[in-house]
Formats: C-alpha cells, sequence, structure tokens
C-alpha cells in the first residue's frame, strides 16, 4: 500500500495540503507574526512581510520601482545587489492581482511549491533507479525533516529558486534520456530563469555538462551524436542565459559580475565579525563611513573587496573560524526553526546583534520545546544527511566515478561556498538540500547492506565453528 502513496500526483496532493494547512494555521493564529496579515496591501504591509529577512524588502522596493520607473532598483538607477526574478515575479503579482497581490502569492506559492515533492521523486529515480526504498526514504525525510512547508508564507528566493531548478534539472535530464529538443528548451527556460531569481547559477554551465553527462552515461546514450550535440548546445547556451544578470551589471556599471553581494557579504559579515573579534569595531566603523560615502557602486564594491583582503590577511584564523561557524549553521540548523521564530521563540533567549535585523525578530525568548527541536533535528541533519553525504563522496573518489564526483562537488561549490560569507541560515541550503538527502539515503543503504552482510557472514562463521 505505501507504494500507491509514492505516486507523483500523490506526493504533490499530499504537499499541496501541507502547504495551504501552514498558511491557515500562520494566518490565523493570534501568537503568530503573520496573524491578521491575510488581507489587502494598503500600504501597511512591508514591515510585516518582510519581518523575517531583509532581502525580501529589497525585492519588493526593487519590483515597486519597476512599476514606477521601469527599472528594478531605485528612480533609473540599476539595483547592483539584487538580481530581477523574483522582483519580475512580484511586479506581475502586483499588475495582475493590485492590493490582493500578497494573499495571491501565499497561496500561488503554496499550489506551485508542492510540485518540488514529486519533482524529486522522478529525479530520485532518474539518479537512484536500482534503489526505490531508498527515494521514498528521502522523500518522507524531505516531508518531515527538511520541512519545506515553512518557507511558503515569505517572500523570498529559497522556495521559489528551489521549484524552478529542480523542474529545470528534471527537463535537462529528460532531455538526455529521451533525445527532445522540447526538454532542451524546457530545461534551458527553467535554469536561467533560476539564475535571474539567484545570482549562484552563473558558473552552472560547468555543473550542467558533468551531470548530463553523467545521465547519458548511466542511460548508455552517450554513444548517439544527438545526445552529444543536445548536452553540448544546453551547457554553451546556459553558459550565456545564466549570465544576464552580469550582462545588465555590465550593461549599468561596466563590470562584469551578476551582482555587487559576493563583496557586500564579505565586507559586511565576514570582515565585520573578524574586526569584532580582534576589537577593532571603530577601524570597521570608519571603513564603512569611507564605502558610504563613495558615490559609485564600481567604488564601494572595490573598497569592501579592499578592505576585507586586508582584514582577513591580518587575521585568516578569524576569517575561517566564522566561515566554519557558518557552514555549521547551513548545513545543520534544520528549517524548523523558521517556524519557532514565526511564533517568537527560540531554543534560547536572543537578543539580534546586528542592528539590521527586522524589529520582530531582534528578541526571541527561550522554548523548552524548540530546544528539543533544534538539537534534534540538527543531529538528525548530521547522523542522517550530512556524515552520510561525505561517506557518498568518499565512496565515488574511492571507486573513481570521476564524473557524478566533480559534478556534486562543483554544485555544492557554486550554490552552498559564496553563502558561508553571510551569517549562517538553514534557508540557504535549499537549493541543494533534495540531492544530498538522496545520495545520503543512498549510502545508509549500502552500509546497511554492508553490515549486514559482515553479521551474516559472521554468524555463518561461527555456526561453522560450533558444528566442527
Amino acid at each position: 500500500m505505501y507504494r500507491k502513496l509514492f505516486k507523483p500526483l500523490n506526493l504533490y496532493l499530499l504537499g499541496l495540503v501541507i502547504h495551504l494547512a501552514y498558511l491557515v494555521i500562520v494566518f490565523s493564529t493570534s501568537n503568530s507574526a503573520y496573524y491578521g496579515l491575510f488581507k489587502k496591501d494598503d500600504g501597511s504591509l512591508n514591515g510585516p512581510v518582510t519581518w523575517y529577512c531583509n532581502d525580501a524588502a529589497d525585492y519588493i522596493a526593487s519590483a515597486d520601482n519597476f512599476i514606477e520607473h521601469g527599472t528594478f532598483g531605485r528612480g533609473s538607477e540599476v539595483d547592483p545587489r539584487r538580481t530581477i526574478g523574483l522582483p519580475i515575479l512580484i511586479a506581475l503579482f502586483k499588475f495582475l492581482f493590485g492590493q490582493y497581490w500578497f494573499m495571491a502569492w501565499v497561496i500561488v506559492q503554496a499550489v506551485v511549491s508542492a510540485v518540488i515533492y514529486p519533482v524529486m521523486f522522478l529525479l530520485g529515480k532518474i539518479l537512484l533507479g536500482d534503489s526505490p526504498g531508498v527515494v521514498m526514504a528521502g522523500i518522507v525525510y524531505m516531508f518531515i525533516g527538511a520541512a519545506y512547508f515553512h518557507a511558503v508564507p515569505f517572500v523570498l528566493t529559497d522556495l521559489i529558486f528551489a521549484v524552478f531548478f529542480f523542474l529545470g534539472l528534471y527537463a535537462s535530464f529528460l532531455c538526455v534520456m529521451k533525445q527532445s529538443w522540447f526538454m532542451l528548451l524546457s530545461a534551458v527556460i527553467l535554469i536561467s530563469f533560476s539564475a535571474l531569481i539567484r545570482p549562484s547559477l552563473v558558473m552552472y554551465f560547468i555543473v550542467n555538462f558533468f551531470l548530463l553527462l553523467f545521465i547519458a552515461k548511466k542511460y548508455d546514450n552517450w554513444k548517439y551524436l544527438k545526445v552529444k550535440c543536445l548536452v553540448i548546445l544546453s551547457t554553451i547556451i546556459l553558459l550565456l542565459t545564466c549570465n544576464i544578470s552580469s550582462l545588465r551589471m555590465y550593461n549599468a556599471y561596466g563590470v562584469w559580475t551578476p551582482s555587487d553581494l559576493l563583496g557586500y557579504n564579505l565586507f559586511n559579515c565576514t570582515s565585520q565579525r573578524v574586526f569584532q573579534e580582534t576589537g577593532q569595531v571603530e577601524r570597521y566603523r570608519t571603513l564603512s563611513d569611507e564605502i558610504r560615502r563613495s558615490e559609485s557602486f564600481v567604488e564601494k564594491d572595490r573598497l569592501r573587496m579592499k578592505y576585507s583582503f586586508q582584514a582577513l590577511k591580518e587575521s585568516p584564523g578569524q576569517g575561517l573560524k566564522y566561515w566554519l561557524e557558518c557552514a555549521e549553521n547551513h548545513m545543520l540548523t534544520p528549517h524548523w526553526v523558521s517556524v519557532g521564530v514565526m511564533y517568537r521563540v527560540y531554543k534560547r533567549d536572543y537578543e539580534a546583534v546586528d542592528l539590521n535585523q527586522p524589529d520582530l525578530v531582534k528578541y526571541l525568548k527561550r522554548s523548552a520545546t524548540m530546544w528539543v527541536v533544534f538539537y534534534m533535528f540538527s543531529a538528525f541533519n548530521l547522523l542522517f544527511v550530512i556524515i552520510p553525504f561525505a561517506g557518498f563522496l568518499i565512496n565515488l573518489l574511492i571507486k573513481r566515478r570521476v564524473i557524478l564526483l566533480a559534478a556534486l562537488l562543483l554544485f555544492i561549490s557554486i550554490m552552498m561556498v559564496p553563502t558561508f560569507l553571510a551569517s549562517g541560515s538553514a534557508r540557504y541550503r535549499m537549493p541543494v538540500e533534495p540531492l544530498l538527502i538522496f545520495f545520503a539515503f543512498y549510502q545508509l543503504a549500502a552500509w546497511y547492506e554492508w553490515a549486514k552482510a559482515r553479521v551474516i557472514k559472521r554468524n555463518q562463521l561461527i555456526q561453522h565453528a560450533v558444528t566442527q
């Protein structure tokens, strides 16, 4: 019976029910930060809607500026920080639904984002077709451990990016398996739009080549000329389309970069921590003032990078320590924390050090329940995802399966490593988490079979010794 549940339509409907139920709960319970916000936007929604993360305010402002001035930015000036994918969607919702845009946003996001469960199930079958039980276990963990429903009420890139990207990844796999030009077009459109939502895909064309090469060889399709043309053509197209944001910045400022977010995070997160830990807060403030006085975006970015490298050169240990802390927070912190924050509770009493933090999350009360949830799911992530996935990579290295190993290492590098420069947040791992889960559970199954074989062999030896 359980196999009948694991059908794409059933998984979608289950995800949809969970997503919609969570929306009903957070908008109708009086102690929720979103209580009473399911209403038309009369100009008072921006603050409450962006309470969880300041990024949301930037995306909404960019969309509003496009509606008023025709440019994603401020006035006629292009926004150098936020890529235009999410503002395009927000502007579209405001155009279609007017003051009811936020109500429409959360409903449509709940409906569309539930697609991620069947899509990941289908991707899992392609990648691990010989291990259906592993795929099913991975999907169960996505529902319970990953808890993607937590992001449904937010106006942020994480969930939308994951949906578009994994739809594009699935289409690209089908493109190779079915030798389909239509799937090639679908994959290019979906992944290219994902690159407009987040700037992390500028180098994805390299990952694309290795992933599709792996799929082609796995399904014995690499021998066909058409498949080789599809893989190479998709890689060349994505080289261009995943850099549309870089082209936009070059056209506006003469620099080839999708965003100034790298330098911004390096200075305002990493360098800030380094200066704090080394007792140089005043120096940091002085440098910040100097950067703020610079009129040119290019000059601001140059100064941020310059002073960040100076700080890291002087105190490399502090910088590395901060990055490791961020990596730990990114990879272990459960998404359930966001549910707790929605109700202003955390594993401990919390007072934000970052003065830029939104008012509603500057102060959180300690909750014993959240303490248990935090450490329980952190342990789950460590034991069932991070350690087994590391074991999977080591196993690939031992068996010299270099194509898949290169694809996964490059994928994680471009998606995750740049986020380690910023303050830690579990939401940053959402675009890679499903693949981590599937390969981790595959390795857990391999370890289980290895241990079972050892026990059987040991019992046979004991039985043989007894009968002698």
